[in-house]
Formats: C-alpha cells, sequence, structure tokens
C-alpha cells in the first residue's frame, strides 16, 4: 500500500512538472533585456508608503500553517496558510485519511493566496519502530517574490520582484535509536525545477529591469538541481507529538523552520548539509550547510519563559560556479528579523540570532517582548559589527489550551522600518 501511495504522489507531482510553463530561450534576448531596462528605468520610481499602508501590507505577507481537524470530512479538512513568508492570506484543503494504525501517512493539500500565490502538495510516509521513511512532492507558483541585490548593505529603493516555478518530488529515510529518543538522524534526495520570470508586483521594477546578470547568478538561466543531503538533530522541548511528514526535512530550502511559540523549556540542536547538482549545465553547482541551535527556559512555573534561537547557513559554490540568487540564504521578515521586509538580505552566508522573553497573560494569549539581530555576509571574515541587522518589538500569540498557538500579532520596528505581521501556525 505504501509503494502505491508514493506512486500516486510521484505521479501526480511528475504531471505538474511536465506542465511547468517553458520559457524561451530568445536570441536576442540580452539585447531586449537591456533595452527594456533603459526604458524603465526612466519611468520607475521609488513607492512612497505611509505607516498604516505598510503595516496592512505586513499582515498580509506573515504566514505559517494551521489546519482545523475538528471540521474535518472523510478526511479532508481546512487549512490556513502554508505556502511561506510573503504569499499573503492564503487557505486551502488537505485530505489526511490519518492511517495510524498502520503506521502509514498520506496526506495532500492544495493552497492558493489572494496575491496570486498557490501550490499543490502531497507526501506518503511509513514508520517501522525505530525507522521512519517517506516520499513528497510539491508545486509552487510564486508570482511576487522581492529582491533588493546581494550584500548586507543593500539599498531598500532597489527593490524589485520576480516570479519563480517550482517543482520538487524526492525522499526522505531516518532512524533513531529508541522509539522515543529525542536523537534523529537521516538523508534525503530529490529533485528540483526552477523556473524565473518577470514578476506581477506593478508597484516595482522586475529583477531583470534593474540587475545585470553578471552580478546576480541564476538571472538568466533556469536551474535543475538533484540534491543529496543528510541531516541530525537532538530534541528535548516539551512540545506535542505532532508529526510534520513531507515537510519536517525538505531540501528545497534552508533549513531554517522556526521558533517554537509552544515550547516552554528543553533544547534543540539541528545540523544539516546538502549537495546541489546543477543538471541543466549552467555552473550552478553548490554545497550548503546549516546549524541550528534553540534553548527555552521557564520562569515562575512555566508562566513565564525566556526563548532563545541561534541559525547560521553558508552556501560553497564548487570552483568557479555560483548560487542561483533565489537560493541564497535570506533574512528579513516575519520568520527571521522581523522590523525588515520578507527576503530584505541575501547572500552567501547568514547568521542570525533571536531573543523572547514571554508570559502567559490569559489560558487562551502569551504576550511577548522580543529582540532579532543577524548578518548576510559573502565570506566568513566578512562579518562586521556595523552591518548587523537589529529589530525589537513586542506580540501576542493566540492559543487553544496551554500548548497550541494558532496565531500571533507582532509589531516590529528596525531602523529601516515599522512591520506589523499577523501569521498563522505555532512556528515563526
Amino acid at each position: 500500500m505504501t509503494s502505491a501511495c508514493y506512486r500516486a504522489a510521484c505521479l501526480s507531482l511528475l504531471i505538474a512538472v511536465l506542465a511547468l510553463p517553458a520559457l524561451g530561450q530568445e536570441a536576442s534576448r540580452k539585447a531586449q533585456w537591456a533595452q527594456e531596462r533603459e526604458e524603465k528605468a526612466q519611468r520607475v520610481e521609488p513607492p512612497h508608503r505611509g505607516f498604516l499602508h505598510r503595516a496592512l501590507y505586513s499582515v498580509e505577507r506573515g504566514q505559517g500553517q494551521f489546519t482545523i481537524p475538528t471540521l474535518s470530512i472523510y478526511g479532508f479538512q481546512p487549512v490556513l496558510g502554508g505556502l511561506g513568508s510573503g504569499s499573503g492570506r492564503t487557505a486551502g484543503i488537505r485530505y489526511d485519511p490519518t492511517l495510524t494504525r498502520q503506521r502509514l501517512f498520506i496526506a495532500a493539500e492544495a493552497l492558493a493566496s489572494l496575491r496570486g500565490y498557490w501550490g499543490v502538495r502531497a507526501w506518503c510516509g511509513h514508520e517501522a519502530g525505530r525507522f521512519l521513511a517517506y516520499g513528497f512532492g510539491r508545486y509552487f507558483h510564486r508570482p511576487q517574490e522581492d529582491f533588493y541585490g546581494i550584500g548586507p548593505q543593500t539599498d531598500e529603493a532597489d527593490r524589485t520582484d520576480y516570479r519563480r516555478d517550482e517543482a520538487l518530488i524526492g525522499g526522505v529515510g531516518g532512524w533513531r535509536p529508541e522509539e522515543q529518543a529525542p536523537f534523529f538522524a537521516g538523508a534525503h534526495a530529490s529533485v528540483m525545477l526552477n523556473r524565473v520570470g518577470a514578476g506581477t508586483d506593478d508597484e516595482y521594477p522586475n529583477v531583470r529591469d534593474r540587475f545585470d546578470a553578471d552580478a546576480v547568478p541564476g538571472l538568466t538561466d533556469d536551474a535543475d538541481y538533484v540534491i543529496v543531503g543528510a541531516f541530525a538533530e537532538y530534541d528535548q522541548r516539551d512540545l506535542l507529538p505532532i508529526r510534520g511528514f513531507g515537510r519536517r526535512f525538505s531540501p528545497a530550502s534552508t533549513r531554517l523552520r522556526g521558533l517554537s511559540l509552544d515550547a516552554r523549556r528543553g533544547y534543540y540542536l539541528v545540523a544539516e548539509a546538502a549537495y546541489h547538482v546543477d543538471v541543466a549545465n549552467n555552473d550552478l553547482d553548490f554545497f550548503r550547510a546549516d546549524a541550528e541551535a534553540q534553548q527555552y527556559i521557564p520562569l515562575r512555573r512555566g508562566y513565564q519563559s525566556l526563548a532563545f534561537r541561534q541559525f547560521v547557513t553558508y552556501t560553497w559554490p564548487q570552483g568557479n560556479d555560483a548560487v542561483p540568487f533565489y537560493l541564497l540564504p535570506t533574512l528579513g521578515g516575519s520568520d527571521t528579523i522581523r522590523g525588515f521586509d520578507n527576503f530584505r538580505f541575501h547572500d552567501r552566508g547568514a547568521l542570525l540570532i533571536n531573543a523572547e522573553y514571554r508570559w502567559q497573560v490569559w489560558h487562551f494569549m502569551d504576550l511577548a517582548a522580543f529582540l532579532d539581530t543577524g548578518q548576510v555576509f559573502r565570506n566568513a571574515d566578512e562579518i562586521a559589527t556595523d552591518d548587523f541587522a537589529t529589530s525589537w518589538g513586542v506580540g501576542a500569540r493566540f492559543k487553544l489550551g496551554r500548548q497550541r498557538t494558532v496565531a500571533r500579532l507582532e509589531w516590529a520596528r528596525s531602523e529601516e522600518d515599522t512591520q506589523l505581521f499577523f501569521s498563522i501556525g505555532s512556528f515563526f
């Protein structure tokens, strides 16, 4: 039954991949883009927004995910969020027959947002004692991704947008020494296809109109990858045992998944390494490594607590190759440094530190004060104290019971902007 589910999931994703619109390679495209850049530069002006406009825009862009199992009908249930930061207000439907007696896990989702983002994904997994294996696949359409340039000192006025279509199919296998052991390790392999084009946000120029292909790798070439990697984690947080097959260690993006809003005590350590082989022969091979540590310290019998996260990631291009700009590590937005726009900073490496003081004011609400700081960098020896981006703020987290956060509302301030985020889910 497991193999049948896996084949069905793979077939559906392959159909989606084949339907991915091809981007033509025109012989005169270089001259055409140069002309378009010159024409658009004469008429494009950076938009000016008031605080209320910026705040409402940010409220639409923060996204986690929250399912409503109490409304499940024959395995179908509504879903809020799930397309990632910047996608806007998102909803969809999930099919989850919950075959836990056979230790077989099957699920599929279809999601869409008011900003034109949409996606489909499916996974099918099997757990046998200390071993776990699952296959997964997805297709995401992201029409308005933001890009400001590469490096820690990019200008906010250089904001552009682009469209990215991504198809992914692969599998993960893992092992733990005992069924309830906090240590878990495994490996993954997948195929990822990317198509990049003009964004649909009329307020900002397209990335190809403002940036040159020589300075921004992957701007004119689509990158298709075979990805192989391994990971290990140690998790002693006091969290409810909720499984997330198909998304826990997806190799399509950075390992950063977020600081838990539900944990009150314990530690979490994880490391991952992945090699991206460019099968399109565009000289875009690279290696990526991530490491993360989280600490949760209870105060006053758990009614108050401190939460910390430290995260670092780095990408190494192979030889004279480069990393596509849309796969570079990023900082900024509701998941990382909350006083800046989503994806505000890009570079080969990123360092992030979050600190929170939380207190429970009601059974259904926590309040928090937080400080975020971090920096993107090209090489480790370029990290400088004056390039750290820092923000601070306060927030409210709304809960179902004492240990299940369903939404958060946060106000954050930085030297560049003020942001107001409303997000769904129990993780950043």
